[in-house]
């Protein structure tokens, strides 16, 4: 019986690891761990101040253009395992929420994960109108110059938020979800 049981849970396991990446806009898987700050992903190269922009899919259209393509900047300290962003009004860092700009990090010279999910990033706009994303990226951080990687994410419209009970929306939050809204960072 125990046999049994541990063959349906290996294949139930090995069935739920999908790690593509599809083109269409899709649901968001993000990751949910950090790494540590000895991390041997840690690259001694890669540190610094990056602009940080990030542009939703195209297909993303139920959003407002202003939401759209959104720029910070990126603070990766050495040895960190996670970024900060500035340049923007960020929720969250009231004694009852985490601060909503920090980017877990996992970098190495040959690839980077880049992932917000637990806060997400929360932007809160002019107007009482909030941006919320959630998600990850992989792809090259170049030590100099420019990079650009695909970013799985949902994006968090919220025109009105809820005067009552903050952070939250008054009306239904717009979102879009794509595994290719695209990130780009640029060495300061």
């Amino acid at each position: 019986m125990n046999r049994v049981l541990a063959v349906s849970l290996t294949l139930c396991l090995a069935s739920c690891s999908d790690d593509s990446w599809s083109t269409a806009p899709s649901s968001v898987r993000a990751s949910v761990t950090s790494p540590t700050p000895n991390s041997p992903y840690r690259s001694k190269s890669v540190v610094g101040t990056f602009d940080f922009i990030f542009t939703v899919h195209p297909s993303c259209v139920q959003l407002p253009l202003d939401v759209r393509r959104r720029s910070y900047v990126m603070t990766l300290p050495q040895g960190a395992a996670t970024a900060t962003l500035s340049g923007g009004t960020f929720g969250g860092g009231d004694g009852r929420h985490a601060q909503w700009n920090v980017i877990y990090t996992r970098v190495s010279s040959a690839t980077s994960e880049l992932w917000f999910s637990d806060p997400p990033i929360r932007e809160l706009l002019p107007g009482g109108r909030y941006l919320e994303i959630y998600g990850d990226g992989r792809g090259h951080l170049a030590e100099y110059g420019t990079s650009k990687m695909a970013f799985r994410a949902r994006v968090g419209y919220c025109p009105a938020m809820s005067p009552h009970t903050s952070p939250s929306c008054a009306v239904p939050l717009v979102t879009c979800e794509s595994a290719d809204h695209e990130l780009t960072l640029r060495r300061r």
